[in-house]
């Protein structure tokens, strides 16, 4: 016949706490209620000694120790339990946890438009600055790119588009830009800025010689 046996649970006398293992929370709860007496049974195992009898009165018969109350002292369960507690209560863990970083967005989204007339002075001020906000309320830094931004200056720190040559309308009267932002911690963002230059109506010159004039002609700039 085939005997089956059930394995028996090892009672081991301390939690896993005390060698150095991570235990729940629970267990030194218990540690505390059990530790007093199991560490009076392991005393009294070690000195491998009987208590003797007392009497009412707290003497002792031959061979043991009288002690007013008839008690022996048992400082050992109660000195451990405190130690532990006091170990537990000072050194407390911390954890550590750095949120994740929000990158900077545009107002705009990722893309806009801007408008300045020609003709306007080198510094001139290209509509409202592109800007953007962060979430984490970091300061933010802002430069320019893309294939006419030679023609543009930005300010770093509001992001406000500048010209850098006076446009004419004749000439050009599109500019495409890229603006980038970045955080203190690289979160970055992009946009791009259409630039649409303005159209001025212009005085114009007109020449004419004496011989060439005539009564209610017409003369066109």
């Amino acid at each position: 016949m085939k005997m089956e046996t059930t394995p028996q649970p090892v009672d081991f006398p301390y939690p896993r706490a005390i060698l150095g293992v991570s235990a729940r929370p629970w267990s030194l709860f218990r540690l505390l209620l059990a530790l007093g007496p199991r560490a009076r049974l392991m005393s009294r195992k070690g000195r491998n000694e009987t208590l003797p009898a007392r009497s009412a009165a707290g003497s002792a018969t031959p061979g043991g120790t009288s002690r007013p109350g008839g008690h022996r002292p048992r400082l050992f369960g109660l000195v451990l339990p405190v130690i532990l507690v006091t170990v537990v209560v000072s050194s407390p863990v911390s954890a550590q946890f750095t949120p994740a970083n929000n990158a900077p967005t545009f107002t705009d989204g990722t893309s806009t438009t801007r408008s300045v007339d020609e003709n306007r002075a080198v510094g001139t001020d290209v509509g409202a600055a592109v800007s953007a906000t962060d979430e984490d309320g970091e300061s933010l830094a802002y430069s320019l790119g893309g294939p006419d931004a030679a023609s543009f200056k930005i300010v770093s720190e509001t992001g406000q588009l500048q010209t850098a040559e006076m446009f004419n309308y004749e000439v050009k009267s599109v500019y495409t830009v890229t603006v980038s932002v970045s955080d203190e911690k690289d979160g970055e963002a992009e946009i791009d800025v259409t630039v649409q230059v303005g159209n001025v109506d212009e005085p114009g010159t007109a020449s004419i010689s004496p011989a060439q004039a005539r009564i209610r002609q017409v003369l066109r700039a």
